[in-house]
């Protein structure tokens, strides 16, 4: 088709200190934020991906509890969610309209 033009992708990583349910400051954990904006011009479409890497979590938070932080590595993570990118495939593209829909 020579109207097509390919998808363009944007990706940023970051940490980011957060605490969850409002819990005190002491609480706050370490998170990597993976994020990536996938246009997509045939569709007139963008897709936002997202992914959170817990890097340290507090002890006095409540996700201690249930969780723990993976590989600690910002670059490992950053390197999951570039594999997690590359095996993105769209099954159905009706799920998009047309730019003239």
């Amino acid at each position: 088709d020579n109207n097509s033009v390919a998808p363009s992708c944007w990706v940023i990583n970051g940490v980011q200190h957060v605490a969850k349910f409002k819990e005190c400051e002491s609480a706050r954990n370490t998170l990597a934020v993976h994020l990536a904006v996938i246009r997509l011009p045939n569709s007139g479409s963008d897709v936002v991906v997202h992914f959170n890497q817990p890097l340290e979590l507090s002890s006095a938070s409540s996700s201690a509890a249930v969780a723990r932080a993976g590989d600690t590595s910002l670059e490992h993570g950053a390197v999951t969610f570039a594999a997690m990118l590359r095996s993105l495939r769209v099954h159905d593209w009706g799920l998009f309209s047309p730019p003239d829909a």
